[in-house]
């Protein structure tokens, strides 16, 4: 497959519903929403996606549905404010607000930093300054994309390294031969499992090491964008071609795995597993996952 910019994550809880996340679960709004006053239709089915290039900067996406009011003759627009929020999810700091005109439903907010949590409200406004409700999206942050993610099956002797593990501070994944002294580092290990390639939560091999679990989403594109997302719960997972898991970590942090890339390598041959991956750094943050 040929490396794209994909949209990560993340609408929220239509079901996630977003009015979330790969950000993130909690769509309440917050004491400082911009004020209501009554007769004027919020937009509707707010959504919400985090895109990044691999290697690059993150930004969020954020479209909607008309207000009712779009069509009259006093009907002004949208307004989109972002706020930076503390870690408990409360209003910090207001970063924009930016008035779109009526014909527009979509909005980038650039530049969303990593480790860092944001919501954005959207709401429909008249000529004579009337507010329709606002409608918020979930709390969201920024994400690592990058697609030089490599493992091997695991052979008892030789060169394959069937570890990997990332570092959700910068993004960064690194494969390690499955050994003692690379437990702590390891996320997910490959395994031969009768045929069927697997990946396996490190402590099933090596009890005492990390717990990872493991979610099949679908395959493709779509699937690598998927946002309403059942929480992981296997601790082992056959590895295929084009499919798309999502995996929580030991420590709670979200990472999307897409397989590009199954071929043998090596003499005697073992599989070498190619895929691109993004990582959500903010430990627990419901915008790669369905809310149960």
């Amino acid at each position: 497959m040929m490396n794209r910019n994909f949209r990560f994550l993340v609408t929220i809880l239509s079901i996630f519903t977003a009015s979330f996340a790969f950000i993130g679960g909690d769509c309440t709004t917050d004491s400082e929403n911009p004020p209501i006053a009554g007769g004027v239709g919020a937009p509707a089915n707010l959504t919400l996606t985090i895109d990044a290039n691999p290697g690059g900067s993150s930004f969020a996406i954020i479209s909607w549905d008309a207000s009712t009011n779009e069509s009259d003759d006093n009907f002004r627009g949208y307004r989109i404010s972002t706020y930076q929020l503390d870690s408990t999810n409360a209003v910090d700091t207001l970063l924009s607000s930016d008035q779109v005109s009526k014909t527009t439903r979509i909005h980038t907010v650039s530049d969303v930093q990593r480790n860092v949590r944001y919501r954005t409200y959207v709401v429909a406004e008249l000529n004579d300054g009337s507010r329709s409700d606002s409608v918020a999206t979930p709390v969201y942050g920024g994400i690592f994309y990058n697609n030089n993610g490599s493992i091997d099956e695991y052979m008892a002797s030789g060169p394959a390294e069937s570890g990997y593990g990332w570092d959700v501070f910068t993004g960064a994944g690194t494969q390690y031969a499955y050994t003692a002294g690379n437990a702590a580092n390891i996320d997910i290990h490959l395994r031969d499992d009768n045929g069927q390639l697997t990946f396996y939560s490190p402590n099933i091999q090596s009890p005492g090491t990390k717990t990872t679990l493991f979610r099949l989403i679908g395959t493709g594109d779509d699937a690598f964008d998927q946002t309403e997302l059942e929480e992981p719960d296997q601790t082992s997972i056959a590895v295929n071609d084009d499919e798309v898991y999502l995996i929580r970590t030991d420590e709670g942090n979200y990472i999307k795995i897409w397989i590009s890339q199954i071929s043998d390598v090596g003499s005697p041959a073992y599989s070498n597993v190619r895929f691109e991956y993004k990582v959500q750094p903010i430990q627990g943050l419901r915008v790669l996952k369905h809310n149960p």
